[in-house]
């Protein structure tokens, strides 16, 4: 199998027959959609099953009970994908041009140092449907850069889009919509594994695009591939129940910092960094301190494995 095609819902049915539509008219044909059900309960999980069994597309379709997260859902389903020599991660409040899967693909085929490449992301207006099937030109990402503070972030998002985009390297790429290197995604997880699951969802594709340098490997934007997101920070389907947005954000971040970043950028950023990471523990702590509670808490929790990951990366950079 030369793709294989991720995708994860969580009583996404509304969206499905757009994207599965999307799906049927890709001009590249060679793949097979992976798809979990990510513990969806009645009636969102027949309705599922009915959309997949009216799609008219190859598909194995697969249901956990309880809520795996974006990050370990899709490690779930990379366990049935993993040979394939690339694999694409599908979004069901996505939908993708014909012409998405095969200049992505064809960037991959003929640049073996890029691990990762992703099309224009643009933001999908569901709820306006009737004006151009609620395509419109505000970006929902253009790939991640990451800022001199170690924030990093989707560019150009809720801006209007630039001229014409041209296909070049970025520092990474979303969760949305992004094909992969199964061979550089091996190469760059501990565990053999897509995200790390611990993150469970937001930034985990971060943590991914963080892994992918260290093992040497570019990412790109491809100018001339394009998706459309239905986006909502408030909105993410992937959340445990009673955990917000928000906290997974703030702990996840903390994470990455303690497994990504080395002390000689701690010493040439630390201008940045420093004041940054401590104006975002104040606002938190004042605004809702359980927040910072509780991530020191998992941290602590976590330690060990955060210093083997850390160990793990710095292994990894050196056999570079």
């Amino acid at each position: 199998m030369k793709l294989a095609l991720q995708l994860l819902s969580y009583k996404g049915e509304d969206y499905l027959p757009y994207l599965f539509e999307s799906l049927k008219n890709q001009t590249f044909k060679d793949w097979r959609l992976f798809f979990l059900d990510n513990g969806s309960v009645e009636p969102h999980t027949s309705a599922l099953k009915r959309a997949v069994a009216e799609s008219g597309l190859p598909i194995e379709f697969f249901r956990v009970e309880t809520n795996l997260g974006f990050a370990g859902g899709h490690d779930f389903l990379f366990e049935k994908t993993r040979s394939a020599e690339y694999v694409m991660l599908v979004n069901d409040d996505a939908f993708i041009e014909p012409e998405y899967i095969t200049r992505c693909l064809a960037y991959l085929e003929t640049h073996p140092e890029c691990a990762a490449a992703e099309g224009v992301i643009l933001r999908w207006d569901f709820g306006h449907l009737e004006d151009n099937g609620g395509r419109t030109q505000i970006v929902d990402s253009l790939g991640l850069e990451v800022k001199r503070n170690f924030s990093i972030r989707d560019i150009g998002m809720g801006k209007p889009l630039p001229a014409a985009q041209s296909t070049h390297d970025v520092f990474g790429v979303t969760g949305c919509l992004p094909l992969y290197r199964v061979s550089a995604l091996i190469a760059s997880s501990p565990d053999k594994k897509i995200f790390d699951p611990t993150y469970f969802a937001y930034k985990e594709d971060v943590d991914l695009a963080l892994r992918l340098r260290a093992a040497g490997y570019a990412a790109t934007l491809v100018g001339t591939a394009f998706g459309y997101h239905r986006r909502g920070y408030g909105e993410k389907k992937f959340l445990r129940p009673k955990t917000d947005a928000a906290y997974l954000s703030y702990r996840n971040h903390l994470w990455l910092l303690l497994a990504h970043l080395r002390w000689r950028d701690i010493f040439w950023k630390r201008i940045c960094v420093i004041p940054y990471e401590k104006l975002k523990f104040i606002y938190w702590l004042l605004r809702k301190p359980s927040f910072v509670l509780n991530a020191w808490r998992e941290t602590r929790e976590n330690w060990r494995y955060l210093m083997a990951k850390r160990s793990w990366l710095r292994g990894l950079r050196k056999t570079r």
